[in-house]
């Protein structure tokens, strides 16, 4: 039993680990396009009709 622990601590470990770094992938490869918005309009309101 404790041989098995090791090895499931360590993939229980992975698992959120990888998330982090997806996450963080994700958002930096973003910020890019939400910078290069036009000023005054935000990026979910350049394709609604304005009022």
């Amino acid at each position: 039993m404790t041989i098995a622990k090791f090895p499931f601590g360590l993939i229980c470990l992975a698992i959120p680990a990888s998330n982090i770094v997806t996450m963080s992938r994700r958002s930096d490869a973003r910020m890019p396009s939400l910078q290069a918005a036009p000023l005054g309009r935000g990026p979910a309101g350049l394709g609604a009709p304005s009022r």
